[in-house]
């Protein structure tokens, strides 16, 4: 292989790699942004005391009870379902 080939060469795969990496990064943010955005779904509630034999509906009573008796939040002001366009866009 001649230096001026060589020297082409070089180029080229030094060009492939910053796309790649480019390409890596904007994988990153989009992965953290999607860890980000699950995460704002979880909550976590303590000192609730759960009774035996409860099922997922009893669970949702219950917790709509707290939080509309203990934190006086409404079911006007909350959103049941994650409709953001943003999420949509990650998860198509």
């Amino acid at each position: 292989m001649k230096h001026w080939e060589k020297s082409l060469q070089e180029k080229k795969t030094a060009r492939v790699e910053r796309k790649l990496q480019g390409e890596i990064e904007t994988l990153r943010d989009e992965k953290l942004y999607l860890e980000v955005y699950q995460l704002r779904e979880n909550l976590c509630f303590y000192g609730i005391r759960e009774a035996s034999g409860t099922t997922e509906e009893k669970v949702k009573e219950v917790l709509v009870g707290f939080r509309q008796n203990e934190l006086d939040i409404n079911e006007e002001d909350t959103i049941e379902n994650s409709s953001h366009p943003e999420a949509q866009r990650f998860t198509r």
